[in-house]
């Protein structure tokens, strides 16, 4: 529902014009529907970055490449940019 103020986007009149409105707003949810869906691939592609360098991480510290706070500094890098 629209506010006061603002137009709900379909034109009244002529049953023509009111189909055609509708079928370019279903085109305008659609492409958000994409955009978002485009959106949630990139955020999981991030998340499953973070957990395979935070995998490295704890690799290299069973290697014994790095110590224990090494690592415990590294996770917590990680963190912040999981939540960043």
């Amino acid at each position: 529902m629209p506010r006061p103020g603002e137009s709900s986007g379909l034109k009244s009149g002529v049953p023509g014009e009111l189909e055609k409105a509708i079928q370019e707003r279903v085109a305008e949810l659609q492409a958000q529907e994409f955009d978002a869906g485009t959106e949630c691939e990139k955020l999981q592609k991030q998340l499953d970055d973070l957990a395979m360098k935070r995998q490295e991480a704890i690799a290299l510290m069973q290697e014994k490449i790095i110590t224990k706070s090494d690592l415990e500094l590294r996770l917590t890098l990680l963190s912040f940019e999981q939540t960043g």
